[in-house]
């Protein structure tokens, strides 16, 4: 008997402990962390992902509304990916403003903390709906916005966006002129400004006014497409570290590109329609890759960029700097006395003259790279 019920007894601790660790198994550890570590978790996830585990329980219910990211993708886009996929992609379908305007909008009225970061990319969109996100982002103090459209239509920003006192990263892609820039900008923490493929101000004036407003700017990217009236334009901020500016095959008449940036590291210029160059107190450039020229005119704007950037290390040119060499038999070349790098890109003809000219004027160089080489008139 005493057998029989020590086995019964043993036998209920056994059950107990099955339920015990049953038990123990089924309990939830996610949903016990922190709110605030449960957000930065969802944060990782893309903004359909993370709303979807709203559905697991009222604790998750509102947590994705204080991620600070919004992300909205379509995969069919016509711009490379994000590389931390924190956007709105959009994607151009027959009539895709009223379905996806909605959930845009419906995203935004449930937000609870602040947007850290506004990017919508790739898509036909109402211009009204458009500025009304971003006023919500800047009234949020957000800290970065990216727009990337491909439309019929360009997108006009609002005003508040050049008043952004929390602003850091501004990067404008596709179909979006600056148009309405005001004569005081204020942005005060910006450091990086991307203005490319596509989109551009609307006037010489615009871009000496925002980076008037611009006092702590490190990279600032350029297009210089469309630009009216006729002007100069000055580039002086003293934190900047890189420049890049693109005006090849477009309608600008920029008379005068300055240049005066004493921290500047990176120099990128791809222009052919900007009449005249003054680069100075640039000490501290490391590389330049440069494709200028000033067509059917002189070459002197051409050397201004050399005698100015003649203290580099690494240095890339294009076809069109050697083919004013040779327009030029006594161009006088300053000497690139640290120069060691020395690229050539799309360099389809040329005067072997002029490369021994450009080569003689570097004494240290070490690397020499020639791209695309397709005809020589004469052996170097």
């Amino acid at each position: 008997m005493a057998s029989s019920s020590s086995s019964t007894v043993e036998l209920e601790h056994q059950k107990t402990r099955m339920a015990i660790t049953a038990e123990s198994q089924a309990i939830d550890r996610i949903s016990n962390l922190p709110e605030p570590l449960l957000g930065h978790i969802l944060s990782f996830l893309t903004t359909k992902e993370a709303a979807a585990t709203s559905t697991l329980s009222t604790k998750w219910r509102p947590l994705w509304t204080s991620v600070p990211f919004i992300d909205l993708y379509e995969k069919k886009s016509h711009f490379k990916p994000n590389p931390r996929p924190r956007c709105l992609f959009f994607s151009r379908k027959p009539n895709p403003h009223t379905k996806f305007s909605t959930i845009v909008n419906r995203v935004f009225d449930q937000r609870t903390t602040q947007l850290l970061l506004l990017s919508l990319q790739q898509g036909s969109c109402n211009s009204n709906h458009v500025k009304a996100w971003i006023s919500f982002a800047i009234a949020g103090n957000v800290e970065e916005i990216e727009l990337f459209f491909s439309m019929d239509d360009n997108i006009a920003l609002p005003i508040t966006l050049f008043t952004c006192k929390t602003l850091v990263v501004l990067k404008l892609h596709g179909c979006i002129s600056i148009i309405n820039v005001p004569s005081s900008v204020h942005l005060p923490l910006l450091k990086i400004a991307d203005i490319m493929m596509g989109a551009c101000f609307a006037c010489v004036s615009h871009i000496t006014t925002f980076l008037s407003g611009c006092p702590l700017l490190e990279e600032f990217s350029v297009n210089l497409r469309n630009l009216m009236p006729s002007g100069s334009v000055k580039i002086s901020n003293p934190l900047l570290k890189k420049l890049c500016i693109k005006g090849r095959f477009c309608i600008c008449d920029v008379t005068k590109l300055e240049i005066d940036t004493p921290f500047l590291l990176f120099l990128y210029i791809d222009a052919n329609s900007i009449l005249d160059y003054s680069v100075e107190n640039v000490g501290n450039l490391v590389e330049a890759r440069l494709g200028v020229s000033v067509e059917n005119g002189p070459v002197d704007p051409v050397l201004n960029i050399f005698i100015g950037i003649r203290e580099i290390r690494f240095m890339s040119l294009s076809y069109d700097e050697i083919w004013d060499f040779d327009k030029s038999c006594n161009l006088d070349l300053p000497e690139f006395c640290y120069l060691v790098r020395l690229e050539l890109s799309h360099y389809y003809c040329y005067k072997s003259e002029s490369l021994v000219k450009l080569l003689q004027k570097c004494p240290k160089l070490e690397v020499l790279i020639i791209h695309k080489v397709c005809s020589i008139n004469s052996k170097v």
